[in-house]
């Protein structure tokens, strides 16, 4: 994911690029990557769901730029500005066979050009390949806790198997 984030802030001119994912109850957004202007202290940032760029491109699936965060359009609430003070910013979420896992951002600082098409084409190109990559990971978290529960059914079976031996070798110590 950060070598998507890296690309993204390259190749679209940003300032500052995040992906940020949801948290357990889904009420709340978690900064997971963060590259670009302000990363080390955006990284772990949680912030509400509700009523930013990110929330609306979960809910909807579909990608958002807004021109200026700042000119009050009815979502732009953008926590992040409280790092770094982006103004043009772009949404996308990351969608994949489960639904939205998250949504890649990038924007630029007040006062710049906002992203065009070409831009926000590329930047959702990248984000179905990170799609992909949440996706790989989760399938890999899956099979690891598989094979962890496969192998501790696997122990208990043979410590169930000790236990009834021993018990059956005492049944024929006493009879004997």
């Amino acid at each position: 994911l950060r070598l998507i984030a890296q690309q993204v802030l390259d190749l679209a001119d940003a300032d500052g690029v995040v992906v940020v994912l949801p948290v357990a109850d889904g009420s709340e957004l978690v900064v997971d990557v963060a590259v670009g202007t302000g990363a080390d202290e955006l990284v772990g940032m949680i912030y509400p769901i509700e009523g930013t760029p990110a929330g609306l491109a979960m809910s909807s699936g579909r990608p958002l730029t807004v021109g200026d965060i700042q000119q009050g359009e009815s979502y732009t609430t953008l926590y992040l500005t409280e790092v770094v003070p982006v103004g043009p910013v772009m949404a996308i979420p990351l969608v994949g066979t489960r639904g939205t896992a998250g949504v890649l951002m990038a924007g630029r600082m007040r006062g710049r050009r906002h992203f065009n098409n070409v831009e926000l084409d590329m930047a959702m190109t990248f984000a179905n390949h990170a799609s992909v990559a949440l996706e790989l990971a989760n399938a890999r978290a899956d099979q690891q806790r598989v094979a962890l529960l496969e192998d501790r059914d696997r122990i208990a079976r043979d410590l169930h198997d000790h236990v009834i031996q021993r018990l059956f070798a005492c049944g024929l110590t006493e009879i004997g």
